[in-house]
C-alpha cells in the first residue's frame, strides 16, 4: 500500500497567524477566505473588526463599547456578517 499526498492533504500544511492581538474572543473567517471578522475584548468592553486577509488591513465596524456580541457568521456569499448585540448594564 503507498502513501500519497492526495490521501493525506494536510500533510504539507502551512499554519499562519492572521491576527496579532491576544484580546480576540471570537473569529470566524469569510465563505471566500478573503477576510476574518472578530470580537475584540478589553475589560467591559468589546468591539468587533473586519481583517483584509491579502492586504492585512483592518476596519473597526463598531468601535469598544460597553457591550455584548453574539456569535459571529458570515452570509453565504460572505458580503454580510451577522451578530447579536446586547448592551451591558452599568
Amino acid at each position: 500500500y503507498k502513501y500519497s499526498a492526495r490521501r493525506f492533504p494536510f500533510q504539507s500544511m502551512k499554519i499562519t497567524r492572521l491576527l496579532q492581538t491576544g484580546k480576540v474572543s471570537e473569529a470566524v473567517i469569510s465563505p471566500d477566505g478573503k477576510y476574518i471578522a472578530y470580537i475584540s475584548r478589553d475589560p467591559g468592553v468589546q468591539s468587533l473588526s473586519i481583517k483584509n486577509i491579502a492586504s492585512n488591513s483592518v476596519v473597526q465596524l463598531l468601535p469598544p463599547g460597553a457591550v455584548s456580541f453574539g456569535p459571529l457568521t458570515f452570509s453565504r456569499d460572505g458580503g454580510y456578517i451577522y451578530y447579536s448585540l446586547r448592551q451591558k448594564d452599568k
